[in-house]
């Protein structure tokens, strides 16, 4: 698991505590102080093109660039601002959107309100794609396996299909 989920239903700063060790200190925690309050959801965002085989890479020079971090408990941890360079030599990550609640809904919920805040302007993003998959029913069940893209879209992303009764 990824240690801002662990970080945000514990409470514990899993690298304080990495750091701590390996500076030769002893946990200062047992794993009965560990609580597990509510649920997470990590959200990747990257500069990629999800129309594109799921996400091929999209370069360029990040115009705009707004994090939903006015909305509680969501966090976003990225190595990117305003006006930085997406290009072919590194990751094209933007940012890890991390956003939690009591419940799992409650979670999903405040990660579809964070994509939907997030302004990106300068390289195309995959935020369509984790919008979809949040919404979409398999993933709202829980029934996920490293299968999912495929079996959920067999023809890649072609953006939110509406069912006959959203229509």
């Amino acid at each position: 698991v990824e240690h801002p989920i662990t970080e945000s239903i514990t409470g514990v700063d899993l690298v304080h505590q990495m750091i701590r060790v390996a500076k030769g200190h002893p946990l200062n925690i047992k794993q009965s102080d560990v609580p597990i309050r509510g649920w997470a959801v990590e959200s990747r965002v990257y500069a990629e093109d999800p129309f594109k085989n799921f996400g091929l890479p999209s370069i360029g020079r990040l115009h705009k660039y707004i994090e939903p971090l006015h909305i509680d408990k969501v966090r976003c941890d990225s190595g990117i601002e305003e006006g930085s360079d997406i290009s072919i030599y590194y990751d094209p990550m933007i940012c890890k959107l991390v956003c939690y609640g009591d419940t799992r809904e409650e979670a999903i919920q405040r990660s579809i309100k964070a994509l939907d805040a997030y302004v990106i302007r300068g390289v195309t993003h995959n935020i369509p794609l984790l919008r979809d998959i949040l919404t979409e029913e398999r993933f709202v069940a829980g029934n996920i396996t490293t299968n999912y893209l495929p079996e959920v879209y067999p023809d890649g992303f072609k953006g939110k299909q509406l069912s006959p009764k959203e229509k």
